[in-house]
């Protein structure tokens, strides 16, 4: 499991405006968030995601409270570059 979680921007539109959407990243340990689409149906957020997680492509769905109208988009996690090793 995680202790630290990193950040990644969402935008996304086409949803009824001020409904709730839930958001949530398909990983072990997901952070479920929620956001309010604008007046023109259009959501910005920024979603949590585990630093500690195996490096692959996750799901990330977006699903319309009221309207349940679902989207779908994927993150890729990348593993971290090796340490540097330093001999004297």
């Amino acid at each position: 499991m995680c202790g630290r979680i990193a950040r990644s921007r969402l935008l996304g539109h086409g949803l009824p405006p001020g409904e709730r959407v839930v958001l949530r990243l398909a990983t072990p340990g997901a952070v479920q968030s929620s956001v309010t689409a604008d007046k023109d149906g259009r959501i910005h957020a920024t979603v949590a995601v585990p630093i500690r997680i195996d490096a692959a492509t996750y799901a990330l769905t977006a699903i319309g409270a009221a309207s349940q109208m679902p989207a779908i988009a994927t993150v890729t996690v990348l593993a971290p570059p090796p340490l540097p090793v330093f001999t004297p």
